[in-house]
C-alpha cells in the first residue's frame, strides 16, 4: 500500500469515527478523530506518553490566539507533551509550509505560557477538562522537566523538528508528526528506523570489534559506550530505545537497580567490571578504519533489547543525584544486525536475546510479551474462529502492524484488501493491549487500565501467569468469543463515552465497565452479545447514566487533583467500589442483582 492508498484508507476512518466531542459541538471533528488516531500510533511505539487526552481549547489574550488539542503527562507526572493539530480537508495528501505548521506550533506555546505564569487561571471555568491541566500548569511547572510541543498534521512537512524555545527559563522541544513520518512508522510496524545515532557528533568513536558474514541469521559486534552517551540517549529517545525491550524501568528500589546506583555512586570506575552490559538491534551501523582499530561512529534503528535496567538507571541516577560523575563510567555492548527485516523472525529473535541473555533481573514469562503462549493461543483460536454468519472473522494483532501486513499479504491487490476488509474489517481487530484494557476493567480492576496500555499490560500479564484472570485460565474458542463480546460490550460502550463526555472519556469508560461487572457479570449474557455482535441499545443507555454519576465522583473525589492521576490510585479504586451507583434494569439484567465485588 503506497503513502496515497493508505492517506484514502485514514481519512475514510476519520470520517466514519464518532466525533470525540459532545454530539452538540457544531464545530467539525474531523480533525480531534485523526489526533485520536495518530496519537494512539504514537503512545503504541513509544513516541508519546500512554493515555493520551484529546482536548480542543480555543483563546484570546490580547490580538494573539491560544491553542492546544490534546496533551500526555509522563507516569512520573515530571515529563509533559503538548499537542496541537493543523488538519487539512484535502481529499488528497498535500505539503503544508512550515509558516503554516510553526503559526499552529506558536499558538500552543503561547497557551503554554499563558497557564504557567496563571495568566489562564482565572479566565478557564472550573468545569472545562481543560482546567486541571491550567492548574497543573500554573502551581506544577516549576517541577516540570521536559515539555515537548508535538504539532500533528495529515499533510507533509519540509522540516519535523525546530529550534527549542523558551518559557519561564525551561527548553521547550518542538516536533512536528507528519503524515510521511506516520505512514514509515505505520509501514514498519515501529519506531526503530528513525533512531539514528552519529557518535561523531557526541564527540566519541566508539572502538569496535565488527563480525560480519560469521552467521546467517545475523552479523555482530562488540563495543564500549560511555555511561553519558547512554544517559543522553535515553533523555532524548526515553522508551522509544527501550522499543524491543521486554521489561519498562522497574524503578530504583529493587536489588539490582539499587546496586546499580551504588556503584555509580560509589565507584564509577568499576562499573564495566562489575555491569553484564547491554545488547543492541541495530538496522545498520557504519564503522571507519582508523589504521590502528575500527571504530563505531554510526547506528539507524537502535534498540536496545537487553539491558534497559541499566540505561535507565543511568539516568534516573544522574537526574536525582547530580553529584554523579559519568565520565569514567563504561557499559560494555553486543550489537546484533538482522540480515533479515521481516517482523516475525525479528520479534522471535529479540524475545528470545532478552530470554536467554538477561541475566541482571529475572525475566518471567509474563515478560515475554507477544511471544508469550497466551497469546499465540488466542492468535490461532481468532484464526478460525468464525462469527455467527459463518464468514466474518475477528484478527488478534499479536505483534503491531500484522493486521495492515494479513491485508497485504493475503489480498495482494487493492480490490482484495478490500474485499477481505468485509470479512475482517478494522473494528474487530484487537491489540494486546486492549485485551488487558477489556478483561482488567471487567475483573474490576479499573484503577489498572488507568495506567494506560503498556503499563496496564504488564500488570495484566502478572495477573494471568498468577491465575487472576479467570477468562484467561482455559483459553479456548469459548473463552475467545466472550472476550469478543466484552470488547463489544466495552467499544460500543466507549463510543458513546466520546460523545458524551469532552475529557477523562477512557477512565470514565474503565470505570463504568468495572460497576456493570461489579454489580451485575453474571447476568450479562455475553453469548448473547457474540452471537448479535453488539450490545442492546437500552443496556447502553443505562450505563451512560452510570457514567454520569461516575463523571460527578471522580472530578468530586479528585479533589482538584487530575482525574487521569487520581484514577491510577488502588485508594481511588477501593472508594469507588464502596459507592452505590444507579441501577442497571434492562432485559437480561436481573433487577434482584447481587453484588460480586
Amino acid at each position: 500500500m503506497d503513502i496515497d492508498q493508505y492517506y484514502d484508507q485514514i481519512m475514510t476512518e476519520v470520517e466514519g469515527l464518532s466525533s470525540p466531542l459532545s454530539a452538540s459541538d457544531s464545530h467539525d471533528f474531523k480533525d480531534e478523530n485523526f489526533s485520536s488516531l495518530m496519537l494512539k500510533h504514537m503512545s503504541e511505539l513509544g513516541l508519546t506518553f500512554e493515555e493520551p487526552e484529546i482536548i480542543r481549547y480555543f483563546a484570546k489574550i490580547g490580538n494573539a490566539n491560544l491553542l492546544l488539542s490534546g496533551y500526555a503527562i509522563a507516569g512520573d507526572g515530571e515529563d509533559i507533551d503538548l499537542y496541537i493539530t493543523n488538519f487539512s480537508e484535502s481529499s488528497t495528501l498535500v505539503n503544508a509550509p512550515d509558516r503554516e505548521i510553526l503559526k499552529k506550533a506558536e499558538a500552543c506555546i503561547r497557551f503554554l505560557s499563558a497557564a504557567s505564569t496563571g495568566k489562564l487561571g482565572d479566565k478557564v471555568d472550573s468545569r472545562h477538562p481543560v482546567y486541571s491541566l491550567v492548574k497543573h500548569l500554573e502551581f506544577g511547572f516549576e517541577d516540570l522537566r521536559k515539555i515537548r510541543v508535538i504539532v500533528l498534521t495529515n499533510s507533509i512537512v519540509k522540516t519535523r523538528s525546530y529550534k527549542p524555545r523558551e518559557v519561564l527559563g525551561k527548553t521547550i522541544q518542538l516536533e512536528v508528526m507528519d503524515f510521511q513520518r506516520f505512514y514509515n512508522q505505520s509501514l514498519e510496524g515501529t519506531a526503530r528506523d528513525e533512531i539514528e545515532i552519529n557518535f561523531e557528533e557526541l564527540g566519541y568513536k566508539l572502538p569496535i570489534l565488527w563480525i560480519p558474514g560469521q552467521v546467517e541469521e545475523y552479523d555482530y559486534a562488540v563495543t564500549v559506550i560511555p555511561g553519558d552517551v547512554l544517559r543522553h540517549l535515553y533523555e532524548v529517545y526515553g522508551t522509544r530505545i527501550l522499543e524491543a525491550n521486554v521489561r519498562s524501568f522497574l524503578n530504583t528500589t529493587g536489588k539490582t537497580n539499587a546496586g546499580i546506583l551504588r556503584t555509580l555512586t560509589y565507584s564509577p570506575e568499576r562499573f564495566m567490571a562489575y555491569n553484564n552490559g547491554i545488547v543492541i538491534l541495530a538496522d545498520e551501523i557504519v564503522t571507519v578504519d582508523e589504521g590502528q582499530g575500527v571504530s563505531l561512529v554510526y547506528i539507524k534503528g537502535m534498540q536496545i533489547v537487553n539491558g534497559g535496567q541499566t540505561t535507565a538507571s543511568l539516568y534516573f541516577g544522574k537526574r536525582k543525584n547530580a553529584s554523579i560523575d559519568l565520565s569514567n563510567v563504561r557499559v560494555a555492548a553486543k550489537i546484533v544486525v538482522p540480515r533479515k527485516r521481516d517482523g516475525d523472525s525479528q520479534e522471535l529473535l529479540v524475545s528470545d536475546i532478552s530470554k536467554y541473555a538477561n541475566t541482571q533481573n529475572v525475566v518471567r514469562s509474563s515478560d515475554l510479551s507477544s511471544n508469550a503462549a497466551i497469546h499465540i493461543a488466542i492468535e490461532k483460536i481468532a484464526n478460525k474462529t468464525f462469527c455467527p454468519d459463518g464468514i466474518g472473522k475477528w484478527f488478534y494483532e499479536r505483534s503491531t502492524g500484522s493486521y495492515r501486513v494479513f491485508l497485504d499479504r493475503e489480498g495482494r491487490t487493492p480490490a482484495g484488501i478490500k474485499q477481505l476488509k468485509t470479512i475482517i474489517p478494522n473494528h474487530r481487530k484487537i491489540l494486546k493491549t486492549d485485551v488487558a484494557k477489556y478483561l482488567c476493567a471487567w475483573e474490576v480492576k479499573p484503577n489498572l487500565v488507568a495506567l494506560g496500555g503498556q503499563k496496564n499490560f504488564a500488570e495484566f500479564m502478572v495477573l494471568v501467569e498468577q491465575k487472576g484472570i479467570p477468562l484467561m485460565n482455559e483459553f479456548d474458542t469459548n473463552e475467545f468469543k466472550e472476550l469478543a463480546a466484552i470488547a463489544i460490550l466495552y467499544r460500543s460502550f466507549h463510543k458513546i463515552v466520546l460523545k458524551r463526555f469532552k475529557a477523562f472519556q477512557a477512565n470514565i469508560t474503565a470505570y463504568t465497565v468495572a460497576l456493570l461487572a461489579r454489580d451485575y457479570k453474571a447476568q450479562v449474557d455475553l453469548d448473547v452479545i457474540w452471537k448479535e455482535q453488539m450490545v442492546s441499545q437500552a443496556l447502553l443507555d443505562q450505563m451512560l447514566r452510570c457514567a454520569v454519576e461516575i463523571q460527578a465522583w471522580l472530578e468530586k473525589s479528585a479533589e482538584g487533583k487530575m482525574i487521569s492521576e487520581w484514577a491510577k490510585k488502588p485508594e481511588c479504586k477501593d472508594l469507588f467500589l464502596s459507592q452505590s451507583f444507579s441501577e442497571i434494569r434492562v432485559a437480561g439484567i436481573s433487577s434482584s442483582h447481587q453484588k460480586l465485588s
